[in-house]
């Protein structure tokens, strides 16, 4: 089902089930892939079991429910493809130091096991616990790589380079991530200029242009029942934000 749904939704969904179970481990999830599915089956389809009965309540389009629930199964099964790359975010943007404190230790003496499990930032918390874990099995630090799940490929790349404690390439490295984060946070910058923009717009502009138009519907020849006003103000808005919120965490995360 998965792999249908991503041909539709290619950026937006997870493309296997292995996929998804890489997502909800990187994003700290402990569920399954197929057990995450079902639960969001079960959701979606409580949704529509609700809005169905609060549309028909008040005498609204039934409808509706039905594109609602696919928005909350297609959310959940987003969401750990979201979080996923919030962990990579967090994980890139403190690379750099990782990097530097990791060659200055092997520079000083400190064996490169040692200096690996030293590492103890929040951001790389479920790496660290990694490994430890895999050091306390036994694993070479020449194949720490191959076992280690996380979500930033740099990440993957600097415990390869540090089992093989490549001076020039870790140099090389943290060069290239210093570039990087500040090209990042130069575009976010940007981004999030243009999001306060739109998200100001959405979220003031258009509910005042519609407080605007029910004073003076019946002056322009039409009017909206008290009901269209208060879903409008009480679940239409608040709805529209929420979707504009996470749109822009989408593009500016």
């Amino acid at each position: 089902m998965l792999r249908e749904l991503s041909a539709v939704f290619p950026e937006f969904l997870p493309t296997s089930d292995a996929k998804l179970q890489s997502n909800l481990k990187a994003a700290g999830f402990t569920a399954s892939a197929s057990s995450f599915v079902s639960m969001a089956v079960f959701l979606s389809m409580s949704s529509l079991l609700f809005t169905f009965v609060f549309l028909s309540f008040f005498d609204l389009s039934i409808y509706l429910s039905i594109p609602i629930a696919a928005g909350v199964f297609l959310f959940l099964l987003h969401l750990p493809l979201l979080e996923a790359k919030k962990t990579e975010a967090a994980i890139d943007s403190v690379l750099p130091l990782v990097v530097f404190l990791f060659y200055s230790d092997v520079k000083s003496g400190i064996a490169r096991e040692k200096a690996l499990k030293s590492i103890n930032l929040p951001q790389l918390a479920f790496l660290s616990v990694q490994i430890h874990s895999l050091f306390k099995r036994g694993l070479p630090i020449e194949l720490l790589h191959l076992f280690l799940s996380t979500p930033s490929k740099h990440c993957k790349e600097f415990i390869r380079l540090a089992s093989k404690h490549s001076e020039v390439e870790l140099k090389k490295m943290y060069k290239n991530l210093i570039e990087e984060n500040a090209n990042k946070l130069k575009t976010q910058s940007a981004k999030a200029s243009l999001a306060n923009m739109v998200f100001i717009t959405i979220a003031a502009v258009i509910p005042s242009l519609f407080a605007g138009l029910t004073l003076l519907g019946k002056v322009l020849g039409f009017s909206f029942t008290p009901l269209q006003v208060f879903f409008s103000f009480t679940l239409l808005f608040p709805l529209l934000d929420f979707a504009v919120l996470y749109y822009l965490e989408l593009t500016t995360g």
